[in-house]
């Protein structure tokens, strides 16, 4: 018998992919973003005109206006961007490269001609997230509808810490749980120069029902790898998942940090389940509201306190979630409010040195005692015109320390192979195997292929016939392919490539791809019945799903040669089962 699956999608893998190719060989020279709505902001539904308030009532929200969402395909295809101003000032800002595109979002990333500044937009679906940084001017953007957006000028003047307190809550924090140097030595070893640090981002009721919560994710762990890259520190973050958590805000960020903290209180413990199955570092929970912007499980945090807990209206273009990762990982506020030299004497932020203070680092905070008001900067305190050698060289222990966050979980070693999952006959493909996990580097790469498909006859080719094919099931050892991470195969028949990797402490994986061949592959695209597509197996077969990326759905046909018990399972990329799709007889 044989049977086909389907599968549905949780993303829209697809929809920018036909945008762009539809739209090949286009470049727009200039696109002017956000103009002003010009409608009746009457014309507002009930639940938009709530939102609107929402953020009116943020004492952070400086002034607010309804903008058009920008045409997703021309601002794509845009290699500069004009932007104005609420004072109706014009800026332009050049497309660069940019850390972070994902197969389920596009990104904008430019630099301004004139003066320090930044533009980040996500694209997710059809809704636009991002921020606009322009000197001492912060902007947030987030979608309203499907054509509006709401675009906010920050007072970043406002986000002072409710208790100066707060500065050295951690003076007294046991920091002697860093890694030895041998143990230093073995996650360098498994991380290479980068260490990655895998972040589960939670979110509450509150926050979802006025935010667009996949975008501000999005543009949150954007913002964290630009300021890496910004400041040449050998790190970068990647969103392990998300989750919106069934919790009821408080007001205290004290109390929700703990809970969120907490393994056995009733509150928020299903977290610690996906930490452990998505090998998240770090978690992070997105307040809608409290008593402060954010606030860290403690610097120099071990395993068990590696959390945060950050307000809305910070999550971007305040850079929240990234101070507290900094806090986490070792690093303190500027000098001036935090004269705490423990963990790191020279873990300290940095501040523009001259009155009035127009900017800071990442780790610098707002301070009213000294009336320091400074817009914060994707940038990390080094020696130069971000810092020094003695108090502010944050970026020597993100260098340091950051391997030590990075291994809270360590991904275990995992091989996929990535390649066609049909073939027209007569056609080869290419297919590439991607480690991950493991230590160190990669070496050893082994191929086998096997017939899927049973006995099948020589064919007539030019120049005679082709070889018989190996008999069904066996593997057979592409030896002439030894060592190569991408290879071009491609058979007459069905078939299943194998590929074993090992690391540098010779710990080996491998996977299978497999591949349908000729008209098995084109009745399974049109949908054909099963019945009609091929006879009982000989064996027990398992292909690759199709289509594959898919939206909304994909098949996984498997096929049984008698009557049997039969459970399919889908796992994740690092080995763990997401979901059983079939257990039955």
């Amino acid at each position: 018998m044989s049977k086909i699956i389907k599968l549905k999608s949780t993303f829209f893998i697809i929809a920018f992919i036909l945008i762009q190719l539809d739209l090949s060989g286009q470049v727009l020279s200039e696109y002017r973003i956000f103009t002003e709505f010009e409608g009746d902001e009457r014309s507002l539904t009930s639940d938009q005109q709530k939102i609107l308030r929402h953020f009116l009532d943020f004492e952070t929200t400086s002034d607010l206006r309804i903008v058009e969402s920008p045409s997703i395909n021309e601002l794509l295809l845009s290699e500069r961007v004009q932007f104005k101003d609420f004072l109706g000032d014009n800026y332009s800002f050049d497309k660069e490269k940019c850390k972070g595109n994902s197969d389920t979002y596009s990104v904008w990333y430019g630099t301004s001609e004139k003066g320090y500044g930044d533009m980040t937009l996500v694209a997710y679906d059809d809704r636009v997230t991002g921020t606009i940084y322009i000197d001492d001017q912060i902007y947030r953007t987030e979608p309203l509808s499907n054509n509006l957006n709401v675009l906010i000028l920050t007072d970043y003047s406002k986000f002072i810490p409710k208790d100066l307190s707060d500065y050295s809550e951690d003076s007294s924090a046991n920091y002697s749980e860093s890694n030895s140097d041998s143990e230093e030595e073995n996650v360098k070893a498994m991380y290479g120069n980068s260490p990655v640090i895998r972040i589960l981002m939670a979110y509450t009721p509150a926050f979802a029902a006025n935010h667009d919560e996949d975008g501000l994710i999005a543009t949150a762990i954007l913002e964290f790898n630009q300021s890496f890259v910004n400041s040449s520190a050998n790190v970068s973050v990647e969103l392990a998942y998300k989750r919106q958590v069934n919790y009821t805000e408080t007001g205290s960020f004290e109390t929700d940090l703990e809970r969120f903290i907490g393994t056995t209180d009733g509150y928020m413990d299903e977290i610690h389940n996906l930490r452990d199955q998505y090998y998240a570092d770090v978690c992070i929970l997105i307040l809608e509201t409290g008593n402060h912007y954010g606030l860290a499980g403690r610097i120099l945090a071990p395993k068990s306190r590696a959390f945060a807990v950050v307000r809305s209206d910070g999550v971007t273009g305040r850079y929240t979630p990234v101070h507290e990762l900094g806090h986490l990982i070792g690093a303190r506020h500027n000098i001036e409010v935090d004269n705490t030299m423990l963990p790191f004497p020279y873990g300290h932020g940095y501040i523009d040195p001259y009155s009035p203070c127009d900017w800071m680092t990442i780790m610098g905070v707002n301070d009213l005692k000294y009336n320091e008001f400074g817009v914060r900067r994707k940038q990390w305190s080094r020696p130069g015109y971000y810092g020094n050698t003695d108090t502010a060289y944050v970026v020597q222990v993100l260098n340091e320390e950051s391997y030590r966050v990075a291994n809270f979980y360590p991904v275990p070693f995992f091989v996929e192979i990535t390649g066609p999952t049909y073939l027209p006959s007569g056609e080869s493909g290419t297919f590439t195997v991607n480690p991950s996990g493991g230590s160190g580097t990669y070496t050893n790469y082994q191929w086998w292929y096997r017939n899927d498909e049973g006995s099948v006859p020589p064919k007539a080719v030019k120049g005679g016939v082709s070889p018989m094919a190996p008999p069904p099931g066996v593997w057979i050892y592409l030896s002439y392919y030894e060592g190569e991470k991408t290879i071009t195969f491609g058979p007459s028949y069905n078939f299943s490539l194998k590929c074993k990797v090992y690391d540098s402490d010779d710990n080996v994986a491998e996977n299978i791809h497999s591949v349908i061949v000729g008209g098995l592959a084109k009745g399974i695209a049109q949908q054909t019945p099963v019945a009609a597509i091929e006879a009982i197996p000989e064996q027990l077969t398992l292909i690759g799903n199709y289509p594959n990326p898919f939206n909304p759905t994909t098949s996984i046909k498997f096929g049984l040669p008698d009557a049997m018990s039969v459970e399919i399972s889908i796992y994740s990329i690092t080995g763990k089962k997401i979901s059983t799709l079939i257990r039955a007889s």
